[in-house]
Formats: C-alpha cells, sequence, structure tokens
C-alpha cells in the first residue's frame, strides 16, 4: 500500500501546476468591430487546479507593444478595465466581474482636455488580456499571463489580416 502512495504521490509533485492556457474565445482573429458597437467577449482564465487567478485587464491596442522600457509613448489604445474571475480559492466571490461584452470606443471623438481624437477604418488592433494569477511554486508578487487576438477596427470591406494596414 505504501508502494502505490509513493507512485501516486510521485506522481502528483511531477505533474506540478494544471493550469489552463489563457485564451481570448470572443471575438475571434479577424473579427471586424465598428466604433459605438457592442461585441461579445469570452476569456479562458488561466485558473485550474493549483493555479489561482486574481485579476484580468483588458487592453485594445493600435500596435503591439514594445519590449517593456522607459519611454512616453510605450502605445496606443484603450484600456478596459480590471476585471474579476471567479476561481477557488483565488477568488471565490467577484467584486468586479469580467463582462460578456464592451463597446468599441469611438476614437474620432475629442478624449477632452489636450487630447485630439482621430478618424481611422479597417486598421488592425490587438485587443489584450493580461491575468495577474499564482501557482503553490512561490514567486516575488504575482505572475502574468499575455494573450492578445487580432481585431479590425471601423472595418467596411473584408480583408485579410496580411492586407490590414498599421495606425502610423
Amino acid at each position: 500500500m505504501n508502494f502505490i502512495k509513493a507512485i501516486v504521490f510521485y506522481c502528483l509533485a511531477t505533474v506540478g501546476v494544471l493550469a489552463a492556457t489563457p485564451l481570448i474565445i470572443k471575438p475571434s482573429n479577424g473579427t471586424s468591430i465598428a466604433p459605438g458597437h457592442r461585441f461579445n467577449f469570452s476569456y479562458q482564465s488561466i485558473a485550474e487546479r493549483g493555479c489561482s487567478s486574481y485579476h484580468v485587464h483588458v487592453w485594445l491596442f493600435f500596435h503591439l507593444p514594445t519590449p517593456l522600457f522607459v519611454t512616453t509613448d510605450y502605445a496606443t489604445g484603450h484600456y478596459f478595465g480590471r476585471f474579476q474571475i471567479q476561481n477557488w480559492p483565488g477568488v471565490p466571490y467577484t467584486e468586479h466581474p469580467l463582462p460578456s461584452y464592451f463597446t468599441m470606443p469611438d476614437f474620432s471623438i475629442n478624449p477632452r482636455g489636450w487630447g485630439a481624437g482621430l478618424s481611422a477604418s479597417n486598421i488592425r488592433a490587438y485587443l489584450a488580456v493580461m491575468e495577474e494569477y499564482a501557482t503553490a511554486n512561490g514567486t516575488l508578487g504575482n505572475r502574468f499571463s499575455l494573450t492578445y487576438n487580432t481585431v479590425r477596427y471601423n472595418a467596411t470591406k473584408h480583408h485579410s489580416n496580411k492586407e490590414l494596414p498599421e495606425l502610423v
């Protein structure tokens, strides 16, 4: 009996953390989204047995962010917010649940102050999710995962992803 316990313990120790792969399910890659329109949002969290999720941050970038370094022009886009996904024991009760849809901002509208809007059509954008999580393997602070899907901002006709212009 001790031999079986030892085998089971060894197998569990070598498996370690069973984390899911973080994934944006909706909108799928290539989805066209017009300004002011609601779009469905669905995200598969990394949370799984042995892996707790704490917060999910949702961004829309018009360029893939550059490697992390000090700059005044890191990225352009929109921050949809910081949310939680119910998972045990990390977040048994959510205070700010991840919504099932978002509304695409209209970037042609002046954002107030010194900011100025800009009209754009058929621009490649990156809907990104950064998730804070932790596992049984100790770290200094939380771990972060990052995933993104490519979407079309203000699309008026069909293009393949390779044909989409970059915002300059």
